[in-house]
């Protein structure tokens, strides 16, 4: 096959209207400009210049600038010419001024870019420090809404609503706020005898519980219990379909060990602490429970003893800054109950040890155990 050969110009100035940049186009992105209804929505945290995001309604691409070593130059195939560009007679212009020359394997440049944005998939972000704590109690609206939270946020609207009720996030008086810890176990201690006072199974997995009738039944309990608070907290504790839902239990007992583990200020015999954890669940309410449930929220000072730790209180820099604060709680730590305290910081597609073995060993203990220790 012979070969074709090209020559390639540049325009003498840049055009004045626009301003070309290059992104990186994953399959699912292109898809979607290809096939999609709804539009792309370009997204970032107020005050944030490093966050910003790519958004369809489900889906949500950090984009990251990447710096060439050279520059890129953009090329109108003139073959094919989608931009319409003319080539004329300089030399000529006085007695020939609208001749044009042959332009067939012909390359114009019209731009030239130093870098180009990367898109890489993630869950997005809510920034919900500034957001008032809801205790039931009286407070002054913000004004800032559930909807102004949303679009500030680097994040799809469908992911939005997934980390807000993981949040505990509720709209109270027009404003966004979040609930409280002691105010959503209140609430979990009145749903399940609601549930079981209408012979409600609590354990079904079948979406058999009504939303509008267990709202209606939880507002005569306690008339702080908005349809908006229960529509929350049934999303975070349950599984919510066409008006219907179902609890998700494990998700139930996890919190409330949670929050009996969070109260012990000292290490606690394992045993005895689940005889606590089950003492603090509601009334009739009987679910197996299992201190694996809390993985990511304890370590073991000895191998029969638990104490609660706030994963929010490690550092968030880095993989090797985790892991030192880590080693300064327990010199020696279950590989499983580890991994929980760094997945954020792993890869997807890797396996922990490829962050483990960089800042620390992993020792077989027997057949099945294993255990992580400083270098």
């Amino acid at each position: 096959m012979g070969k074709i050969t090209y020559h390639a110009f540049n325009q003498l100035s840049s055009e004045s209207g626009h301003t070309y940049k290059l992104i990186q186009l994953p399959p699912d992105v292109l898809s979607h400009i290809e096939h999609g209804s709804e539009p792309l929505q370009l997204k970032s945290s107020p005050g944030e210049s490093t966050d910003l995001t790519l958004c369809t309604n489900n889906k949500s691409w950090r984009i990251r600038q990447m710096n060439h070593s050279n520059t890129v130059f953009l090329l109108n195939d003139l073959n094919i010419n989608c931009m319409g560009q003319k080539i004329q007679h300089d030399s000529n212009k006085e007695n020939e001024p609208n001749k044009t020359i042959e332009t067939s394997n012909m390359l114009m440049g019209f731009a030239s870019n130093s870098f180009e944005y990367e898109l890489t998939s993630t869950p997005g972000s809510i920034n919900a420090d500034r957001l008032p704590i809801y205790d039931g109690n009286e407070f002054k609206p913000t004004g800032y809404s559930e909807k102004d939270l949303l679009l500030d946020s680097p994040v799809s609207k469908n992911q939005f609503y997934k980390i807000w009720y993981d949040l505990c996030g509720c709209e109270v008086h027009g404003s966004a706020v979040i609930l409280s810890r002691k105010f959503v176990t209140d609430f979990l201690s009145v749903l399940i005898p609601v549930i079981i006072s209408i012979d409600g199974a609590y354990s079904s997995e079948d979406y058999n519980l009504e939303v509008k009738q267990i709202s209606e039944l939880l507002a005569k309990e306690n008339e702080l219990y908005t349809p908006e608070i229960c529509w929350s907290i049934f999303h975070k504790f349950g599984d919510v379909h066409e008006g219907k839902f179902k609890l998700k239990n494990i998700v139930i007992t996890r919190w409330f060990g949670i929050q009996a583990l969070s109260r012990q200020t000292q290490p606690m015999d394992c045993k005895q602490f689940l005889l606590l954890w089950k003492g603090s669940l509601p009334h009739f309410y009987n679910v197996p429970l299992d201190l694996e449930q809390l993985k990511g929220y304890y370590f073991k000072p000895t191998s029969t003893s638990v104490q609660y730790l706030e994963p929010s209180s490690l550092s968030h820099a880095n993989a090797g800054s985790r892991i030192k604060e880590l080693f300064s709680v327990s010199k020696e730590w279950d590989l499983d109950d580890f991994i929980p305290f760094i997945q954020e910081f792993i890869p997807t597609g890797k396996k922990p040890d490829s962050i483990i073995l960089k800042y620390a060993k992993k020792k077989r203990m027997g057949k099945n155990r294993f255990v992580v220790c400083p270098r």
